[in-house]
Formats: structure tokens, C-alpha cells, sequence
């Protein structure tokens, strides 16, 4: 589970016949080496919380195959950061895989895979061929379908706004079609994204919102959406959904720190 750090060796210059250590290379070799580390502490921190889950639990984890499962989405998402504060993306599958560390090994291996197709080279058919056509489906149902045909980078405001609401009103349609395990995934996932937006409120207030696709009044319909859509599917069927009462403290925390 060692992470090794790329591309970050010091830049050294001879001077006088001494070697003299150049800063911003200090600071760039710095900054790495706490990624690194932030990353083998947070996959350290899953496994034992796995490993002390499996003296609990009937069905026992497969911490090999969960390990296997964290090196693939690190790889895939290997210099893929967070918009806001610049963390490597890897840590935000693995703070949803620790959420629903009780659900089990499907789930939580699902956690850990659930935006690889969308945001990496990998591909679903890539996860099939390493994990099953089981863990392929639910990653699909979570995956939005549109992502192949993003917009460019470029594109005025507007219509990123408009393909944003296009993409995240197609995503709530599929929530009854959705596995369990998908479902789960998603109010697990949302639940991150939000205490993620609440540290980085704190941090940098309105400018938060500045690299995201969309501001805080379309978030605010999003995770509001979301919530109910999930709400209204548990209502119908039955099913429970126990990430479900903590999105919405999540989401009712948020609106009173962005909007008050």
C-alpha cells in the first residue's frame, strides 16, 4: 500500500563545488510528500477499521481484495485532485468506502470504484474484467451516462450550467432503478461532498465556489434533490437507507453555514 511519489526529486545546482538545494523544488518535494503521506495514512486507516470490523462481523471482508481495489483507484486516479483545495482525489473514494465500511465488502469496494469510469481512463468495462460484472452494474448505475460527451473546458457558463442540471436530473430519474448498493453509494457520496464543501466554506467563504462547474444556489437544488429523491424511493419501498438522516444533517449544516 506504499504510495510512491512521482516526479517530485529535488533539483539540485553545483555551485563553487557545493550542491546547493533549490527552494521552490523543496517546496514542490514538501507539498508531494504530504499527499503521500495524507494517502497511506487514509488507506492505513480503512484497513484497520476493516480488520477491526472483521472480529464483529458474520461475513468477513476481504482485506486483500479491498486492497487490490484501492491500488486500482489510485492508479486511476493518480493526479486527478479535488477542484477546491487541491487533495488527490483518491482520498474522497476512500472517506465514502469508511462510511459504509458496515454494509459490507461489495459496497464498499462499489465506494471505492464509483467515479473511476466517470472521471478516469478506466473504463466499465475495465472494472468488469477486475471485479465482476456485479460490481461493473452498480458502478454503472452511479456513473452519469453522459460523461463521454462532456462539454469542453471552455464553453460559456450558461450552457455548463444547463448541461450541469441536463446531467444531474437524468442521475435522479435512475435512483428507483438503481441497485441498493448504488443507492447506498449515492447518499454516502453526497454526505462527503458536503462536509468537503463546509471545510472549504470555512476556508475560502463565496470563493469556494469559484472552480466548480455551478454555484451554491444550483448546489443547494442538487443535494435538496437528491435528498427527496432518496426519501420519496424509501417512502415507496421500503427500503432503508441509513446514510440517508446523516446527508440531510449534512446537507441542512451546509445551507446554514453557505446561506446565513
Amino acid at each position: 500500500m506504499e504510495v510512491e511519489a512521482r516526479h517530485i526529486n529535488p533539483i539540485f545546482t553545483t555551485l563553487y563545488g557545493v550542491r546547493s538545494f533549490d527552494i521552490q523544488s523543496s517546496q514542490r518535494v514538501e507539498r508531494a510528500t504530504k499527499k503521500s503521506d495524507s494517502i497511506d495514512q487514509s488507506i492505513n486507516d480503512l484497513v484497520e477499521v476493516i480488520i477491526e470490523e472483521n472480529q464483529h462481523a458474520e461475513s468477513k471482508i476481504d482485506v486483500d481484495k479491498v486492497t487490490h481495489t484501492i491500488n486500482f483507484a489510485k492508479e486511476a486516479h493518480a493526479g486527478h485532485n479535488r477542484k477546491v483545495t487541491g487533495e488527490p482525489y483518491i482520498l474522497h473514494p476512500l472517506r465514502v468506502a469508511r462510511l459504509v465500511i458496515q454494509e459490507g465488502e461489495k459496497v464498499i469496494i462499489t465506494a471505492l470504484l464509483h467515479d473511476v469510469a466517470e472521471d478516469t481512463p478506466k473504463t466499465l468495462q475495465d472494472i468488469e474484467n477486475e471485479f465482476g460484472e456485479d460490481i461493473r452494474t452498480d458502478v454503472e448505475h452511479i456513473t452519469e451516462r453522459e460523461f463521454e460527451k462532456r462539454i469542453p473546458h471552455d464553453t460559456p457558463q450558461k450552457i455548463k450550467e444547463e448541461d450541469w442540471i441536463k446531467r444531474k436530473v437524468r442521475q435522479l430519474t435512475r435512483i428507483p432503478k438503481m441497485s441498493r448498493t448504488a443507492r447506498i453509494i449515492e447518499a454516502a457520496n453526497a454526505t462527503d461532498n458536503l462536509r468537503s464543501m463546509q471545510r472549504e466554506f470555512t476556508i475560502l467563504r463565496e470563493k469556494a465556489f469559484d472552480p466548480l462547474t455551478v454555484g451554491k444556489f444550483l448546489q443547494r437544488w442538487r443535494y435538496n434533490a437528491l435528498s427527496e429523491s432518496l426519501e420519496a424511493y424509501q417512502k415507496k419501498s421500503g427500503e432503508i437507507n441509513k446514510f440517508l438522516p446523516e446527508l440531510k444533517r449534512e446537507f441542512n449544516k451546509w445551507k446554514i453555514m453557505v446561506f446565513s
